[in-house]
C-alpha cells in the first residue's frame, strides 16, 4: 500500500511539473478572424477542386 502512495505521488509531482513546462511554453500567436475565414475560403476552393475534377474524370471513363 505504501509503496503504491509512493509512486502515485511521484508520477502526480512529474506531471504537474510537465503543466508547469507546458505553461511557460510561449503560445503561438493568435491568427485574426481575417486570416481564419481567408484559410476557410481556401480550403473549400480546394475541396470543390478536387469534387470537380472526379466528376470530370468519372465522365472520361463513361
Amino acid at each position: 500500500m505504501n509503496q503504491e502512495f509512493k509512486s502515485f505521488f511521484k508520477k502526480s509531482k512529474a506531471m504537474s511539473k510537465f503543466h508547469e513546462i507546458l505553461k511557460n511554453v510561449k503560445k503561438s500567436p493568435q491568427k485574426s478572424a481575417k486570416e481564419k475565414r481567408a484559410e476557410k475560403r481556401e480550403r473549400r476552393a480546394m475541396k470543390n477542386e478536387s469534387i470537380n475534377l472526379k466528376k470530370v474524370f468519372e465522365e472520361k471513363e463513361k
